[in-house]
C-alpha cells in the first residue's frame, strides 16, 4: 500500500478550521441572497397604504402629496376610530423622485380591538381626499408575526432587511479567517517541507508538469525528486524538479492524474 504523508496535528487543525470558515462564509452569502429576495418580495406584496400594528404601539408612515403643500396647516385628517391617534409631523420633498411628501406617526390605544380601520388625509382648501390609509390592528406581536408577508420574519421573528445587513459582516469575518488560516496553513506546510500544487498540466509526452511553493531557500534544487500525494494524502509517485526559483519550483511526474490541491513533500 502506498505510504501516507505525515501532515502533523497542527496542520490538520488549521485545515479543519479553514474548511469550516469556508462553509460559514458560503452559508451567510446564500442567506444574504435569500434575505434579499424575501425582503423585495414581501415589500412588493405589501400595499403602500397599509399600516399593520399592534395595540399600544406606534408606527411611522409617509405618503406622497398629489398637490403642492407648503405646510401642515393645509392638511387635515380623520380617523375612523378614537383608538387611533394620528400626528402629522412634517412636509418634505421626496429623496428619489422629488415631489412633496408628508411624514406622520400613528399610535394605537392599548385597549384597541383587532380589526381594520382607516385614516383619511384631506387638503383643507379643496376639501378633497388626498390619501387614505388602511390600518390593520393585530391582537399581539405573535399574531402580527404570523400574518407577516416575509417568510424570514414569519418563522424567525427577524426582519429580512436586518438579516441582509448582518450577513455580509459574518461572511466578511469568515473571509478574513480563511485568509489568516490559509497563510498559517502555508507556513506550516513550508516549515515541514510540504506545499500544495497550485498548477498542474498534462504534457504531450505523458508527464504532468506541476508547480508548487517551495524554492531554493527551502532546500529544493534541480534534479531533486519530491513525493506527490493525492487528496487522501496517499503517495501517487515521485516528481523530478526541473526549475527552481526563490519562491516556487516546477517538476514533472509520470502519473495517471494530478490536479491543483495535491501535495508535494520533500523526500
Amino acid at each position: 500500500m502506498p505510504p501516507k504523508m505525515n501532515i502533523g496535528i497542527g496542520y490538520e487543525q488549521v485545515t479543519w478550521w479553514r474548511k469550516l470558515a469556508g462553509k460559514v462564509a458560503t452559508v451567510f452569502c446564500i442567506l444574504f441572497f435569500i434575505a434579499a429576495g424575501d425582503a423585495i418580495i414581501s415589500q412588493t406584496r405589501q400595499p403602500l397604504n397599509l399600516i399593520e400594528i399592534i395595540p399600544g404601539a406606534s408606527e411611522n408612515f409617509n405618503f406622497t402629496l398629489k398637490d403642492k403643500v407648503e405646510s401642515l396647516d393645509e392638511l387635515s385628517y380623520q380617523n375612523s376610530s378614537e383608538i387611533l391617534r394620528t400626528t402629522l409631523e412634517s412636509v418634505h420633498k421626496g429623496f428619489w423622485l422629488g415631489g412633496y411628501m408628508c411624514r406622520g406617526v400613528l399610535s394605537v390605544n392599548h385597549s384597541a380591538v383587532p380589526g381594520d380601520y382607516s385614516i383619511n388625509i384631506f387638503l383643507k382648501k379643496k376639501k378633497t381626499l388626498m390619501y387614505e390609509f388602511k390600518v390593520r390592528i393585530y391582537q399581539d406581536a405573535d399574531d402580527y408575526r404570523r400574518h407577516a408577508k416575509s417568510f424570514i420574519f414569519r418563522h424567525a421573528g427577524i426582519s429580512p432587511w436586518l438579516t441582509m445587513l448582518i450577513c455580509p459582516f459574518f461572511a466578511l469575518t469568515a473571509g478574513v479567517g480563511i485568509f489568516y488560516l490559509s497563510r498559517r496553513r502555508t507556513y506550516l506546510q513550508v516549515l515541514s517541507g510540504q506545499s500544495e500544487i497550485y498548477k498542474a498540466s498534462r504534457k504531450d509526452d505523458g508527464y504532468y508538469e506541476i508547480c508548487f511553493e517551495l524554492g531554493k531557500p527551502h532546500g529544493i534544487a534541480v534534479g531533486m525528486r519530491v513525493d506527490v500525494y493525492n487528496d487522501d494524502n496517499i503517495a501517487i509517485g515521485k516528481a523530478e524538479v526541473t526549475e527552481v526559483s526563490e519562491k516556487d519550483s516546477t517538476a514533472k511526474i509520470a502519473a495517471e492524474y494530478v490536479r491543483p490541491g495535491y501535495m508535494v513533500s520533500k523526500s
